[in-house]
């Protein structure tokens, strides 16, 4: 593992110079033994943005899909044995990447700290350790701080592409049904980009987005629960 294989999973949609932004993030990683997949969503050809990499593969959908179906098209066609993930928006500091071979030597799943930067500010926003009990009541994992081993889609499942919203929170609720080997690192090696158009600040109407809620704690709540209370701690 030490070795190991990063696939990263970038899907984009019609916003060029933030990509920019994102790919220039990923190149400048200080672990370098990683593979990007883009995954275009869009109308926009985003091809003079990506430079000539045998590490960068580039997938354009036939259609809009959204992001979950372009994910998980990534991650079929991913071939490292850690999948990582990044929006077009956001971006990732240099070390995201460095630590993470280490760390799978002993767990499945890790995330690191988060902060978001609106306007010319830059503020903390998700940097919470785990808990099953607190990932049953909210989602407080952001999607571009997550790593994982790519075997453990075998076991919770991909990315449910029939949401309309907090598809992320419902996959971190399976995968944590299934494995106990969950690591918060406790350092912050993400930049969330606030914007009206960006994928974490898009709109959902209110309405379908108490349906998801509902959705999610109906089917994961009580496992997650159970599994806080018979674990007796927090990871």
């Amino acid at each position: 593992m030490s070795n190991g294989l990063i696939s990263i999973i970038l899907p984009t949609y019609n916003r060029k110079l933030q990509f920019n932004k994102a790919l220039q993030s990923v190149l400048t990683q200080e672990y370098e033994n990683w593979e990007l997949i883009v995954i275009n969503d869009g109308k926009e050809d985003i091809g003079q943005y990506i430079p000539s990499d045998k590490r960068i593969r580039y997938i354009k959908n036939h259609s809009n899909l959204g992001a979950p179906a372009s994910r998980n098209i990534g991650i079929k066609a991913s071939t490292g044995c850690i999948i990582a993930y990044l929006d077009d928006d956001d971006e990732w500091l240099s070390n995201h990447l460095s630590m993470s071979s280490d760390i799978f030597k002993k767990y499945d799943f890790i995330y690191s700290g988060t902060k978001v930067r609106k306007g010319n500010q830059i503020i903390s926003w998700y940097n919470e350790g785990f808990s099953y009990k607190k990932l049953a009541e909210r989602n407080f994992i952001t999607t571009p701080s997550v790593m994982h081993r790519k075997s453990i889609l075998n076991k919770s499942g991909y990315w449910n592409e029939r949401l309309k919203c907090l598809q992320d929170w419902d996959l971190w609720c399976r995968i944590a049904l299934r494995t106990d080997r969950i690591f918060y690192r406790n350092d912050v090696t993400v930049i969330i980009n606030w914007s009206v158009s960006s994928i974490t600040s898009m709109s959902t109407d209110n309405n379908i987005r108490k349906k998801v809620i509902s959705y999610i704690k109906l089917k994961y709540y009580f496992p997650l629960l159970l599994k806080h209370i018979f674990k007796g701690k927090n990871l």
